[in-house]
């Protein structure tokens, strides 16, 4: 009998405090007033400023200008095609945020409607284009190339981000 009534106390006892819990995660306690305003996030952050100082780094120590212009070993028949496919993405998205959304004031959420091809072919002439710049550049770089690319990708991602 005396082992029921601790059970029957410590059910009581669990279940006060997932009520008082549920209470507070809803904003119906009493005691606690909910946040007066949320702050808003730095876009500036740890792993923004490691993306764009790796990017920065990668793009000097690599001599990528300098490889661009007069490197003899790029395949060129490759890497022309992939900077087309690579410069119509980024038309692409230039279209969708900065005509439709900034300028028409289109929600994103409404581009597939009124665009629905343009996302799936900016998405397929990014991979098509990245692919094919690595085989342009591969003959410079060798297998550092993809890890080049992408560490320079992500720091134009991280640039556009603190610009936007």
């Amino acid at each position: 009998m005396a082992e029921d009534d601790r059970s029957a106390v410590l059910r009581r006892r669990v279940q006060t405090r997932l009520a008082e819990s549920f209470m507070q995660q809803l904003g119906d306690d009493p005691q606690h007033s909910p946040p007066e305003k949320e702050e808003k996030l730095s876009r500036i952050n740890v792993h923004t400023i490691f993306w764009l100082v790796a990017s920065m780094a990668t793009f000097y120590y690599t001599d990528l200008a300098v490889a661009l212009r007069v490197d003899p070993r790029i395949n060129w028949l490759w890497l022309f095609p992939g900077a087309v496919l690579v410069g119509l993405n980024v038309v692409i998205g230039a279209f969708l945020i900065v005509w439709l959304s900034w300028i028409r004031g289109v929600s994103s959420d409404e581009w597939e409607k009124m665009y629905p091809s343009a996302i799936p072919t900016a998405t397929a002439s990014f991979i098509i284009g990245g692919l094919c710049c690595m085989v342009g550049l591969w003959p410079v770089w060798g297998f550092l190339t993809p890890i080049i690319l992408f560490t320079l990708f992500m720091g134009v991602v991280m640039a556009i981000s603190i610009l936007g």
